[in-house]
């Protein structure tokens, strides 16, 4: 039942709908046009992968999450430094946020936080 709440409920549902309402409001607070996304399915796999991986205490999770970050931003960097310099920022802490969202999700399912 914890991995059911916490991959499905917390990093899946609650997690893509966190994710997408922080890079709105970075957007707005940054009077930045919101980008098309890759689409949620992204970001649900991505926190999946990262969730189990914290859950099962796998090591090198923290390094894991940082080193996919900047993996992430660093194939958008040409556009970033030319086009919009701005979005940069908001796109590092919508992956930081995220991240901490399958976090979450992780300490459910290994019952560090219990339901």
């Amino acid at each position: 039942m914890r991995w059911l709440v916490g991959l499905l409920l917390v990093s899946g549902i609650l997690g893509a709908v966190l994710s997408y309402s922080l890079y709105r409001l970075a957007c707005k607070l940054r009077n930045v046009t919101p980008r098309k996304t890759t689409g949620p399915l992204t970001g649900i796999m991505e926190r999946f992968f990262f969730t189990i991986i914290v859950a099962i205490n796998m090591g090198g999770a923290a390094t894991a999450m940082v080193g996919w970050i900047v993996f992430k931003n660093s194939t958008l960097w040409a556009d970033f430094k030319t086009k919009r310099p701005e979005e940069l920022y908001i796109s590092i802490i919508s992956s930081i946020g995220s991240m901490l969202i399958a976090i979450l999700g992780a300490q459910i399912c290994n019952g560090a936080i219990h339901l």
